[in-house]
């Protein structure tokens, strides 16, 4: 959405391309160079810069001298193996910047230096060229001024505190920094409870729902105990394991991602939606911001695609791992094996006992899914009901007497009333096509690079002027699937 007004400017300052010139010339042109704002009255002493200049040639690859700095300023050399591929270059710094911040950071926090800003020079080695130039405000200048006005003025007897600010309607949207999540009016639970019939959670007061009654549940102002009883499964038949493998990186749900969560807004002009207002564009900014009630896309669930996890790297090939300290390693169990376990029921009605056999085993094709690697092809099971026992008891002259009946489930039809919820669970239950299942997965440009590009492409356009390009199909079209972009 519309970044926030503010009440502060900061001045950027843009180095000028040198071109055709030796890294040491242009060290010395950085060492002349002025920021406005900044005092030039503190230098690093010749032995620190040796000591900084060491410290990271030995930590980062590919790292030239760092320039000679005054108050804070540091000018770093990156040498670019290939200066064509623009892409490459951007990925590498991507990668290394925040340890260089956070390296030079401690290491000027050690040396009682307020580290300000790092300018970064990408260079092309062969031709002794300077191809571009990048400039990084650091964290610690970020706490050393910022934090520091901050503190400063919550603790003065004015009380007043900078913020940013954007106004929609007759609402305000105020945060500490440009940056920010934004806070919203409609929670998700307040959503639920009026705009999705009984998609809420069950508070007890008003009822329960047919699975709290029959699972139980600890509602806000009443309980209700459970009439089911689930036994350990037996030890696995033709169990074999695959050999341990490092499983893909799977993220955390992003919520802000609305155009996955949300309806889109009946508004035509729509551009942006989040869960209190959406935006309508010019060609150039956004025009206006309307408050609206959200409704919820639907229950989440992931379509069963084909098993990724054998593509994946073993251990014994963890130098080939990046990221490894956020990797994890699992040793899956293969197709076929097959377990057994019961479960007990009491008091219930025949309607509660068919969508209780229903809910085991999903209709004829259709699979569970279990665990980790959902959106990774893994986790699918199939149940099956192998026999249905009832158990009456009575009391007959003064002895309780037990009656067991052998039932056929099909037997057990579920009502009417739950036969929309059948029709989208088995929609998203039955196992895709091989020429679907193969292309299950988040959303990546069609140059395969990181996901986040898919979705910063989604909302492209201009930073003035979002506008979503793509939202989820609905779970009954045939075509499911999104485009590259």
């Amino acid at each position: 959405m519309k970044r926030r007004l503010l009440i502060v400017l900061i001045l950027l300052l843009t180095v000028s391309c040198v071109g055709n010139k030796t890294e040491k010339i242009y060290e010395e042109e950085l060492m002349n160079l002025k920021i406005n704002g900044y005092n030039d009255s503190k230098q690093l002493s010749k032995s620190d810069i040796k000591e900084i200049k060491k410290m990271l040639k030995k930590n980062f690859k590919n790292l030239g001298v760092t320039a000679v700095t005054k108050d804070g300023r540091f000018f770093i050399s990156k040498y670019v193996t290939n200066p064509k591929n623009k892409e490459q270059t951007a990925k590498e710094v991507a990668i290394e910047r925040p340890d260089i911040i956070d390296t030079i950071g401690e290491w000027c926090k050690s040396k009682g230096i307020k580290f300000k800003v790092i300018f970064v020079a990408f260079f092309d080695k062969e031709q002794d060229k300077r191809i571009s130039q990048s400039m990084y405000h650091s964290r610690i200048l970020e706490i050393e001024y910022e934090d520091k006005d901050y503190k400063k003025a919550y603790n003065s007897d004015i009380r007043y505190l900078p913020v940013f600010y954007e106004k929609v309607e007759d609402k305000l949207y105020i945060a500490p920094a440009m940056i920010t999540k934004e806070v919203f009016e409609n929670t998700i639970s307040e959503i639920l409870e009026q705009n999705h019939f009984k998609h809420q959670p069950c508070n007890g007061e008003t009822g329960f729902c047919p699975a709290c009654r029959l699972f139980g549940t600890i509602a806000k102002e009443k309980s209700i105990a459970s009439r089911l009883r689930f036994t350990d499964t037996e030890v696995f038949e033709n169990a074999v394991f695959d050999e341990p493998r490092f499983t893909p990186v799977l993220g955390m749900p992003r919520y802000s991602s609305t155009e996955f969560y949300l309806q889109k807004p009946k508004d035509s002009e729509v551009a942006m939606w989040n869960y209190d207002y959406y935006t309508i564009n010019d060609s150039k900014k956004i025009e206006k911001q309307i408050t609206y009630k959200p409704h919820l896309n639907g229950r989440k669930v992931y379509w069963q695609g084909a098993d990724k996890l054998s593509k994946e790297k073993s251990l014994d090939r963890k130098e080939e791992i990046k990221n490894l300290n956020i990797r994890s390693a699992c040793r899956a169990l293969k197709s076929g094996a097959k377990t057994k376990f019961k479960v007990y029921f009491e008091d219930i009605s025949k309607e509660e006992l068919a969508a209780l056999l229903y809910s085991l085993t999903l209709g004829t094709e259709c699979n569970h899914r279990i665990g980790r690697g959902k959106p990774y092809g893994m986790g699918a099971i199939k149940v099956n009901i192998e026999k249905l026992t009832i158990r009456k008891f009575s009391f007959e002259e003064g002895k309780i007497c037990i009656k067991e009946d052998c039932e056929d489930p099909k037997d057990y039809k579920i009502s009417t009333l739950e036969e929309e919820n059948k029709k989208y669970i088995e929609i998203y239950s039955t196992p895709l096509s091989n020429s679907e299942a193969c292309i299950v997965g988040y959303p990546k440009p069609l140059t395969q690079d990181e996901i986040f590009k898919w979705f910063a492409k989604n909302r492209g356009r201009t930073i003035q002027a979002p506008q979503i390009d793509q939202v989820l199909p609905d779970i009954t079209y045939k075509v499911k699937s999104l485009n590259q972009n």
